[in-house]
């Protein structure tokens, strides 16, 4: 009206509105949409679900009493990357935005959560960046429709201080060595290579989407996962559960729910899929000695090892064989002791002991990388006091019996 007086009465709203649509996830937290609307420079944004459908609307003045300004500026010093050294300067912030979080104790899963998010930003951000190397380079634009997710635990939202790169990539249409794989191929080694100039590295076991194995079209992926669940020897399936921890951070996000939800079905209709997943927590050797103390080596424990990883893994088996399709180990418990069978108690307790091993591993991890060490998954079992000595032994000696959980559960 201000421009064009009365004239602009006669207007339809589809001329004069902001395309393309800015949205935000409606599970995203507050300080992302403060930062999208900061960095865009718009007043509003959509609010979308998990499948882009439209579910209301936020505004600045919504959002104007509430302040996080530390993880506002590394979200957008993500979004406004325009290299990896951009990013390796704003990925370079994170420990700092952590700690200023435990300082202001926020609950561990939250954090972890911040810290994924911001894993996911910088994965999108490096996506961004080589395929506008590869436009410049005159690979042109993405063959067809696709997806980069993230996997592990920045897919299901647990992320500590000890990252490395675990993506993927699926796209609408091709064969293996034709033309469109061939230019996924290429942006996967462009993206990973941003990322580990960035701070992120090569994942040790190369699961990135730069390896064959780690990107395909659709219809690969579901002959890949009609492959995985078709197993029941755990050697057969390295890796394979890694696929049903992901997120996709950019692209076509329906590809990605899609093969979510197809690979929880089927792992869900074979018991003997689910159970040599479930194999994997057996054998762990036990973290207390004959007195029934908990050792280290040189006092210090792996607690991913002994906590973690049992606690993720097997709760991630019985997600599969009950076919709770969600991401977090937290819904999956939720959804687990929704089932009402089984240990009840126990499924309680280990959530409780899922937030405190990720409160013991972030501060110590924090305390690494501000004394100039590079973070571990070790706790220095002298620095714990009496009653962090005792929690943790009381979480260890739940986790021992995960294995029976599982086997428990499974029918």
């Amino acid at each position: 009206v201000a421009q064009s007086g009365a004239a602009a009465l006669k207007k339809t709203a589809g001329t004069v509105a902001v395309r393309p649509l800015a949205s935000i996830r409606e599970n995203a937290f507050v300080y992302r949409a403060m930062s999208r609307m900061r960095r865009l420079k718009y007043r509003h944004l959509a609010v979308v679900d998990e499948e882009q459908k439209l579910v209301g609307m936020i505004s600045a003045r919504d959002l104007l009493k509430l302040r996080s300004d530390a993880a506002i500026a590394l979200d957008d010093a993500i979004g406004e990357a325009q290299n990896a050294a951009d990013l390796a300067s704003a990925w370079g912030t994170l420990p700092a935005v952590v700690n200023s979080l435990i300082q202001e104790s926020l609950d561990s899963h939250k954090i972890t959560r911040i810290v994924s998010e911001e894993i996911r930003s910088m994965t999108e951000r490096a996506t961004i960046l080589a395929e506008l190397d590869m436009k410049a380079g005159g690979y042109g634009d993405a063959p067809c429709p696709y997806a980069v997710i993230v996997l592990g635990s920045g897919g299901r939202g647990e992320s500590l201080l000890k990252p490395d790169q675990d993506n993927a990539i699926i796209f609408e249409k091709g064969e293996p060595d034709g033309s469109e794989d061939k230019w996924f191929a290429e942006l996967g080694t462009r993206m990973a290579a941003i990322l580990d100039a960035a701070g992120i590295p090569f994942c040790d076991g190369g699961i990135m989407a730069k390896n064959a194995e780690w990107r395909g079209s659709v219809k690969l992926w579901e002959s890949r996962i009609d492959e995985w669940v078709s197993h029941t020897n755990p050697q057969n399936l390295l890796n394979v559960d890694i696929f049903f921890d992901q997120a996709a951070v950019h692209g076509s996000r329906e590809l990605s729910i899609r093969l979510f939800r197809k690979a929880f079905e089927a792992g869900s209709q074979n018991v003997g899929f689910a159970k040599a997943l479930g194999a994997n927590v057996e054998n762990i050797a036990s973290p207390f000695n004959m007195f029934g103390r908990i050792r280290g080596e040189n006092n210090r424990l792996d607690l991913k090892l002994h906590g973690l990883f049992p606690l993720v893994a097997g709760t991630r088996a019985l997600a599969i064989r009950h076919n709770i399709a969600t991401h977090s180990t937290q819904n999956r418990l939720a959804g687990l002791i929704a089932l009402d069978k089984g240990d009840v108690g126990l499924l309680n307790r280990l959530s409780e002991h899922h937030a405190f091993l990720l409160a013991l591993m972030l501060q110590n991890q924090e305390r690494e990388i501000a004394s100039g060490r590079k973070p571990t998954n070790f706790v220095d079992l002298g620095q714990l006091d009496k009653s962090r000595t005792a929690r943790l032994k009381d979480a260890l000696s739940d986790i021992q019996y995960i294995p029976n959980l599982v086997r428990d559960m499974m029918f």
